[in-house]
């Protein structure tokens, strides 16, 4: 039985239906491990702060290895942003750094 308002009859949309899992993932971090959020903000700011690139490295790699043991969870977009600019970030840095 879906849910439904008891005033005016509007079909509310439950955790599991395909509107609610769409919209809200593209907007909030609905459904995401707490370690996939983690390592797509610190891959954020590993871009302006240099020395967090390891970690982002660090953390997208276990939210990674995470997703793989929780399917059905989201996040692999946020981890393996996490570590790409924390690698984009170390190699920039590197390369300055041995120039």
């Amino acid at each position: 039985m879906t849910p439904q308002c008891p005033h005016c009859g509007v079909v509310f949309a439950g955790p599991g239906s395909a509107s609610h899992d769409a919209g809200m993932r593209m907007l909030l971090p609905v459904g995401r491990t707490g370690l996939s959020i983690t390592a797509g903000y610190v891959g954020l700011a590993a871009i302006a702060i240099f020395p967090l690139a390891p970690v982002a490295i660090i953390l997208g790699v276990l939210a990674v290895r995470d997703l793989q043991r929780k399917p059905g969870s989201h996040g692999m977009g946020r981890a393996i942003f996490a570590i790409v600019a924390g690698g984009l970030v170390s190699l920039a840095v590197a390369t300055v750094l041995l120039t």
